[in-house]
């Protein structure tokens, strides 16, 4: 996840976005310390990237998970563009509260592009070429929300 975070905060940097990135390493760091950092930026949106996973291997495809009005319709935008792009199943934009979501005083999302544990879609998520795919779907889900 944190891979092709990194390429989704280059590109939306590529379209004129001031990113700030919560983690730029393989390191820990709680949820709670994610969300502030960003309500003390002030930022405008948070996009939490992650992989799905899950015990069948034949649960698959892309969904986005919101909380809030504006977080449904940048789920709804992103998940349509991940979910059209990567070819997997589109899961759609899903209400649930989780504490990203919840306690982020902006429009807040949590990305799922696919299960790692589906060898069909963990197939983009181990090379360079599917990571890249990932991060320019996402920012294509984004650019379409802010406009």
């Amino acid at each position: 996840a944190l891979a092709y975070a990194t390429k989704l905060g280059n590109i939306l940097q590529g379209y004129g976005a001031t990113v700030l990135l919560g983690r730029t390493g393989d390191y820990y760091k709680s949820l709670a310390s994610r969300v502030q950092e960003a309500n003390n930026w002030g930022a405008d949106l948070y996009v939490s990237c992650h992989e799905n996973a899950y015990g069948d291997p034949a649960a698959n495809g892309s969904e986005v998970l919101f909380v809030s009005v504006s977080g449904n319709q940048l789920a709804v935008s992103s998940v349509n563009e991940l979910s059209a792009g990567l070819g997997t199943t589109n899961r759609g934009a899903k209400y649930q509260d989780d504490y990203e979501v919840v306690y982020s005083d902006m429009t807040a999302v949590i990305c799922e592009p696919g299960f790692i544990t589906n060898a069909g879609n963990a197939g983009f998520m181990n090379n360079e070429v599917g990571l890249r795919n990932q991060a320019q779907c996402l920012a294509n889900g984004i650019v379409k929300y802010c406009a």
